[in-house]
């Protein structure tokens, strides 16, 4: 079970986008895990060069005022894009964004 834990803003060649970030519940409490951010997200890529299911981004918590780096080149395939005995969260409309990303691990 996940919960939001934030939302991301930033641009891209001058288009505004926005990514909710999620927490997973059970590291919480966990201090080595409880810094651990997961950020779902589907693009125009999903299906013709990646996985059709989306992929994601991992983040570390911020500290108050610290900026966060969205790297898109560290984007990888969900495991079950791998296996098909593995279930995948669906990726929340809110988490399409409305161009390619091409950077990251595409094919699978």
């Amino acid at each position: 079970l996940y919960v939001t834990s934030g939302i991301l803003f930033f641009s891209i060649e001058g288009q505004n986008y926005s990514l909710h970030v999620y927490q997973n519940v059970k590291w919480l409490s966990d201090p080595k895990m409880s810094d651990h951010l997961l950020v779902p997200f589907k693009d125009w890529t999903n299906g013709p060069v990646s996985y059709g299911g989306g992929r994601f981004l991992d983040l570390k918590k911020p500290q108050d005022g610290e900026t966060v780096i969205l790297d898109f080149n560290f984007s990888y395939n969900p495991p079950c894009a791998y296996n098909y005995y593995m279930a995948c969260p669906l990726i929340p409309e809110c988490n399409h964004i409305e161009r390619e990303i091409t950077a990251g691990i595409l094919l699978y």
